[in-house]
């Protein structure tokens, strides 16, 4: 099964191997940015602020959630938990049973800088956060910082470049 989050802030399924295209359920009333499997559950993420739930079995919503101006684009879960990384710099952790939201990370405050979180990944019980040049560790259970680290500095020129004709060896 391929959930599809659509730029009309529409979910479509599809059921593989028989491509059978399940009705369109619209769900967001801007783009969904983001769509994440935690355990028997599909959240969805909206640049309308929202935050959808959807049962795998029966395909229908259980929950929208309301987030303010903290619209997630990245979503990241466990049997337990549902973590969100905000466009605003913020890290929402909701209940996976209840989706009552527990507590809000400030990531900024947590760091002392302004910053915005590009990825989440939840690794051996940490919650590995990517804010650009810096890779901050969080205790999931507590939302304290255990680590950080700086990211070396992009190497002169940039990204690796692949030589030129004129420069191949010919072998």
């Amino acid at each position: 099964t391929l959930w599809c989050g659509l730029g009309t802030g529409e979910l479509q399924v599809v059921e593989f191997p028989s491509w059978r295209m399940e009705a369109r359920q619209l769900v967001h009333r801007q783009r969904m940015v983001c769509l994440a499997r935690v355990s028997d559950n599909v959240w969805t993420g909206s640049l309308d602020s929202t935050v959808g739930v959807f049962d795998v079995r029966s395909r229908r919503r259980i929950e929208l959630l309301e987030v303010g101006d903290a619209t997630p684009y990245l979503i990241e879960g466990d049997n337990n938990n549902v973590w969100g990384a905000c466009l605003n710099g913020n890290v929402i952790e909701w209940d996976s049973h209840s989706y009552q939201p527990r507590r809000q990370i400030c990531m900024s405050d947590l760091l002392g800088r302004k910053c915005r979180v590009f990825n989440l990944l939840l690794v051996e019980g940490n919650l590995w956060c990517c804010l650009g040049s810096l890779v901050a560790v969080l205790d999931p259970a507590t939302g304290r910082l255990k680590k950080r680290s700086s990211l070396p500095p992009p190497a002169p020129g940039g990204p690796a470049r692949r030589p030129s004709a004129a420069h191949r060896s010919p072998h």
